[in-house]
């Protein structure tokens, strides 16, 4: 018994999970009924995402085990791998009870609130396990994010540098730095720290988004937007609909008291507006559109966004010659149909950034009606069924406005 102990905490260090994995399995044969055993094997099979079988032995451990709080523990970090905040939650306050002294189980519970954007409780969360615990490296990891997103980047970098000073080889660290630095608008240092998180563990999905966002960021313009997007996500889901309700309630009001200037002000106003949406949308994925041709950020896009970037550069590419062909000719549908299909950008925009799969299914038909409206708007302009026209136009208008709002509502329901 005491070998395999041995060697599965060993393996486990060495992150070696399908080892640990054989090695527990043989250990369970012969000691079916030891909790820490299954609460290993949750561990290992969670890590290797195989979360039915983490859930199963997670809870076979608590069933086994219920005063011991590592089993409490291993159930809240399955339920929060399979997206399951409100178990995971349970869990660790389960865990808590038992041992409120567990930098760890601190640490998680803290993660849990930085995912709700509840950056208070985060903090706190954080700082509890660094009082126990003063140079526990994930909770250094989360005081920082936590700092990031309050608009503490200076002491969030601060903080990590100190992380790694006890961990220098933890790839976590040097990626959380890289965000750190991309907040505070030093995208050049943050190429270098994911490098390093990337050449620490290759495999790191936070790195690689982190990269990308570097290499984006040295184009003044994306700069701009990751600014605002920065801006926006120190505030909770809730709260970034309040501020996009109360700009335009602004606006409203402006039009309401702009007196004889009403309707240059209005066009001023609503230009900006569009503006604002189209970057909102359009400046990530078109950005992507512009890494699939670069000589580093090729490499870092996955098949999925390699594919959703080819989508995007064919129909912008076909809206331009469309739009391009209708100037240089008699043919005015096909000016319009150009200019439908670069409308088109922003529900394709939309459906490929969302990746919880039933929002994402219900955004595609959306795309799809959307295209039939503009297919038909072309071909009754074509045809010359003007009423048609003027019908599927009002609808396409209406449904395309509607669009952005369907598809943040459902962002913040979406599962963290």
């Amino acid at each position: 018994m005491q070998n395999h102990a041995e060697r599965v905490q060993w393996l486990l260090d060495q992150q070696r999970y399908p080892l640990a994995l054989d090695v527990l399995y043989q250990w369970l044969s012969e000691a079916p009924d030891k909790p820490l055993v299954h609460a290993f094997l949750a561990l290992c099979h969670s890590e290797l995402r195989q979360l039915e079988p983490a859930l199963e032995h997670a809870q076979q451990a608590v069933a086994l085990g219920p005063h011991l709080s590592y089993c409490h523990y291993i159930v809240g970090v399955v339920h929060q791998d399979k997206g399951n905040l409100k178990a995971a939650h349970e869990a660790y306050l389960a865990a808590l009870q038992i041992d409120p002294e567990d930098a760890d189980y601190h640490t998680r519970l803290g993660l849990i609130y930085w995912q709700q954007a509840r950056w208070s409780a985060a903090l706190k969360e954080a700082e509890i396990a660094l009082n126990y615990t003063p140079d526990h490296v994930d909770a250094l990891n989360l005081r920082s994010m936590v700092l990031v997103r309050m608009g503490a980047g200076s002491e969030a970098v601060a903080n990590l540098n100190v992380a790694l000073s006890h961990n220098p080889e933890n790839p976590r660290t040097h990626a959380n730095r890289g965000w750190s630095l991309l907040h505070a608008q030093n995208h050049k240092e943050a190429l270098n720290a994911f490098r390093e998180a990337l050449r620490l563990d290759p495999q790191l999905e936070w790195a690689r988004e982190g990269m990308l966002e570097a290499l984006k960021a040295r184009y003044r313009l994306y700069r701009i937007f990751q600014r605002y997007r920065f801006w926006m996500s120190r505030y909770g889901g809730r709260q970034q609909l309040v501020v996009m309700i109360c700009w335009i309630l602004g606006l409203r009001l402006i039009f309401a008291y702009s007196g004889e200037s009403w309707p240059a002000l209005t066009l001023g106003m609503m230009g900006v507006y569009f503006s604002f949406v189209l970057m909102t949308w359009l400046i990530e994925p078109l950005f992507n559109v512009v890494l699939s041709f670069d000589a580093h950020g090729k490499y870092l896009l996955t098949p999925v966004e390699h594919r959703d970037a080819r989508h995007m550069g064919l129909l912008l590419s076909l809206g331009i010659a469309l739009v391009m062909a209708g100037l240089l000719s008699p043919f005015t549908s096909l000016l319009l149909g150009g200019s439908l299909c670069l409308f088109m950008l922003i529900p394709l925009s939309g459906t490929q950034s969302t990746t919880h799969a039933p929002h994402r299914s219900f955004l595609s038909y959306y795309t799809l009606f959307l295209a039939l409206l503009a297919a038909g708007t072309v071909m009754s302009w074509a045809l010359g069924a003007h009423n048609a026209f003027l019908f599927s136009l009002i609808s396409f208008g209406i449904a395309w406005l509607a669009f952005s709002w369907t598809a943040n509502l459902l962002y913040l329901k979406s599962p963290p």
